[in-house]
Parts: structure tokens; C-alpha cells; sequence
């Protein structure tokens, strides 16, 4: 996923980035309107994220600023992965219980049984 990240990211490089996860089918508009406004609020931080209740940084959906990108590319740092890229002047929201079960990663054919269908 971080590569697919750069590669979008060295095509568009003077924009933000929206990411989202293709194995995470419980995500609402709701979750991302949340994470957009604390976008458009805090322009000075450079990750926005959410944060799960043991404060672990989820990366995904997550909005990553080319200001971010093109200084972690330009110290080709890009190796080191998601935790080191949230690390960097992070922003998290801490997700509400409401929202928790939206970051089910459904991998398996069991992880599909806990979909939320509506």
C-alpha cells in the first residue's frame, strides 16, 4: 500500500491525498465527512488519521499531505513504512465506539461474515 501511495503521490505531487482501503467494506460517508472537516480545520498538521481505543494509528482511511510525501521522498525514507509516515507530524482523530466496527479488515471469508450490510 505505501508504494501505491508514492505512485499516486509522484503523479500528483502538489496534491493531498485521499487513501482508502479496499478490504475495509464497512466504511461510511460519515466516518470520511469526519475525517475531511478535521482536514479543512487543522491545516497545519500533515497526517490525518484516526486513532483505535489502545491509541494505535490506523492508516487507513487517511489523508497524507504532499508536503509529507515530498519531504519523506526527498529523504528516501519511503521504506520504513506506515507507522514511520503517521509518526511524522501526525494528526489522529481517536475513534468514537460508534465508528469502531468500520475498520473491520475483511480478509478472510470469516472476516466477511461481519460485514454490515444497510
Amino acid at each position: 500500500p505505501l508504494n501505491g501511495i508514492f505512485t499516486t503521490h509522484s503523479i500528483y505531487n502538489t496534491s493531498d491525498i485521499l487513501v482508502l482501503s479496499c478490504d475495509m467494506p464497512n466504511i461510511k460517508h460519515e466516518l470520511l465527512e469526519e475525517l475531511h472537516l478535521f482536514y479543512l480545520k487543522n491545516a497545519c498538521f500533515d497526517t490525518f488519521c484516526f486513532s483505535n481505543s489502545s491509541l494505535f494509528l490506523e492508516p487507513f482511511p487517511g489523508i497524507y499531505t504532499a508536503n509529507l510525501l515530498n519531504d519523506i521522498t526527498n529523504k528516501s525514507t519511503s521504506h520504513k513504512g506506515f507507522q514511520f509516515l503517521l509518526s511524522k507530524n501526525n494528526s489522529a482523530l481517536q475513534i468514537r465506539s460508534k465508528y469502531e466496527f468500520q475498520f473491520l479488515n475483511a480478509n478472510t471469508e470469516e472476516d466477511l461474515k461481519n460485514v454490515v450490510i444497510d
